[in-house]
């Protein structure tokens, strides 16, 4: 039990109290199980006394010291604290139940772990490095406190007001956070990973470098916040208000934001990679040099927004709305862009490839501020001629090119395209396989070798060859001794060196190939040759025409090298 005298001369005068604590620094204050309910404490210096299991139930100790005083066990239920200083108090097992105030009051490095702070007022109260874990702050008032490096992980924080308040780096791991207010406080490099955010209110928060993976953000409002910097790593952001935030180098990496609202907000240099954005809103957004690869935009609206340099290789643009967007440097590597609308939209130095562009709304008015990258082989380009020469002259391709373009588009690209080589003594062979391969929708080209001179060659030679992706040869004993067969051997696999595939897909008449003791030819034998010895025989011809299109086929890319 507390001494008695003290606990009477405490209840006599709070004057006298304070003059005896004065002349007697010495002496530590014996209040414990005092009884000291509805007593008016209002600037008692009680530093460092023992108010351990203490009733303060319903008293008044408003501006009082209680800084380093042992309150454990102490019933402070319905006490009013404001202004009271309890810095360095021992709080363990007190009771806080019903409403009460701490407003002003000073509460650094206590710990309230598990404490029931339901309701309170610690608004302007000062927690810096206070422990509140599992403490219970449902509706509390903690407008314009002080908490930087509190532990509030695993708190309940559900619709407590927190505007204004500073929280640069606290812990609120695992923190229910739902439908409370922190408009305007100050969330630096907090630690807020797997907190419930969802529905809170964090208008013009400041959460620059803060760690919000995993958190739920659901359905809360973030216009005009600070997340620069900030973790939001497989984040729930769906329906979230995120209008002119500030995202500038945040880590979105796998986040789900469907349906969110990021009307010109700040994504530059922003990592959303693999993250969920169907439905978003993104209209006016920066997103210069953002890591969009695998991200699903399906039906988002990024109308205007800047997308120069953004990596979008693999992400699902379908039906999104990116007119009069900027998408210069962009890489659309094997984006799916089926159903986009790309009126007025600008390219410059973006890279297409395996990219399909047959339906695509609005292509026909995009603004080519420069030249692009455009790897015809794996692009599949507008059937509409308009749309495909304005997109093509757009984007550097030669009249040349543009005119050969038609013979090499189908409606699916189900083979290797191909250029034949081979010798004019051959021709009537190749002209057959020529035409039967083209009804089969495999693109190719030919020319014979050993013209005549003053044979004019088709037009556009050396670009054709640059679409194709294979190189078949057609040996026979006129190619094999001629003087051109050798240096396209090696041309062919100098270029299987360069692109680490194959290119050079020989097939034979006879035998000349497999006895001729060149170099070049003991090199090919290592590798399937096609053989058409027996083509004039139908049925051996159409047996070696169909080994030749499962070898052509578009996923077979080793077959020439491990074909029996």
């Amino acid at each position: 039990m507390g001494d008695s005298e003290h606990v009477e001369q405490l209840k006599h005068s709070i004057e006298e109290w304070n003059r005896w604590r004065r002349d007697h620094p010495d002496i530590r204050p014996s209040l414990n199980f005092a009884d000291l309910r509805d007593a008016d404490l209002r600037d008692a210096n009680l530093r460092d006394a023992d108010l351990s299991d203490a009733t303060l139930s319903g008293a008044t100790l408003s501006t009082a010291d209680l800084s380093t005083a042992d309150l454990s066990g102490a019933d402070l239920s319905s006490a009013i604290l404001s202004k009271a200083d309890l810095s360095g108090a021992i709080l363990s097992e007190a009771t806080f139940s019903s409403v009460f105030s701490l407003s002003g009051a000073t509460l650094n490095r206590v710990n309230l772990s598990e404490a029931n702070l339901s309701g309170a007022n610690l608004s302007k109260a000062n927690l810096i490095e206070t422990n509140l874990s599992y403490a219970d702050l449902g509706k509390a008032n903690l407008s314009g406190a002080t908490l930087n490096s509190a532990n509030l992980s695993y708190a309940d924080l559900g619709k407590a007001n927190l505007s204004g308040a500073t929280l640069n780096s606290a812990n609120l791991s695992y923190a229910d956070l739902s439908g409370a207010n922190l408009s305007k406080a100050n969330l630096i490099e907090a630690t807020l990973d797997s907190a419930n955010l969802s529905e809170a209110d964090l208008q013009e928060a400041c959460l620059s470098g803060a760690n919000l993976s995993y958190t739920d953000l659901s359905d809360a409002t973030l216009s005009s916040a600070d997340l620069s910097g900030a973790d939001l790593s497989d984040a729930t952001l769906s329906g979230a208000d995120l209008s002119d935030a500030t995202l500038s180098d945040a880590t979105l990496s796998d986040a789900t934001l469907s349906g969110a609202d990021l009307s010109g907000a700040d994504l530059s240099g922003a990592d959303l990679s693999g993250a969920t954005l169907s439905g978003a809103t993104l209209s006016g957004a920066n997103l210069r040099e953002a890591n969009l690869s695998g991200a699903d935009l399906s039906g988002a609206t990024l109308n205007s927004a800047n997308l120069s340099y953004a990596d979008l290789g693999k992400a699902n643009l379908r039906e999104a709305n990116l007119s009069g967007a900027d998408l210069s440097g962009a890489d659309l590597s094997d984006a799916t862009l089926s159903g986009a609308d790309l009126r007025e939209i600008h390219f410059y130095e973006t890279l297409f490839t395996l990219v399909d562009l047959s339906n695509v709304k609005g292509l026909g008015s995009a603004v080519h501020d420069g030249p692009s990258s455009v790897d015809a082989k794996s692009v599949i380009f507008p059937f509409d001629e308009h749309t495909r020469q304005h997109f093509m002259r757009g984007v550097g391709f030669s009249d040349t090119f543009i005119e050969y373009l038609p013979s090499l588009l189908t409606t699916a690209i189900q083979y290797h395209s191909l250029f034949i080589s081979y010798s004019h003594h051959d021709e009537t062979f190749a002209k057959r396989l020529y035409y039967e391969l083209q009804k089969k929708g495999v693109r190719c080209w030919f020319a014979p070798h050993d013209l005549r001179p003053g044979t004019p060659l088709l037009r556009g030679i050396e670009e054709a060859i640059h679409l194709h992706e294979k190189l078949l040869l057609i040996f026979t004993k006129h190619a094999v001794n001629s003087s051109w067969v050798e240096r396209e051997v090696d041309a062919a696999l100098y270029q299987e060196i360069e692109r680490s595939q194959d290119v050079l897909f020989p097939i034979r008449l006879d035998n000349t190939i497999l006895e001729s003791t060149a170099g070049w030819a003991k090199r090919l034998r290592y590798r399937y040759i096609g053989d058409f010895t027996r083509w004039q025989e139908e049925d051996a011809y159409q047996e070696a025409f169909t080994t030749l299109l499962r070898h052509l086929k578009t996923d077979s890319l080793n077959a020439l090298k491990h074909s029996p």
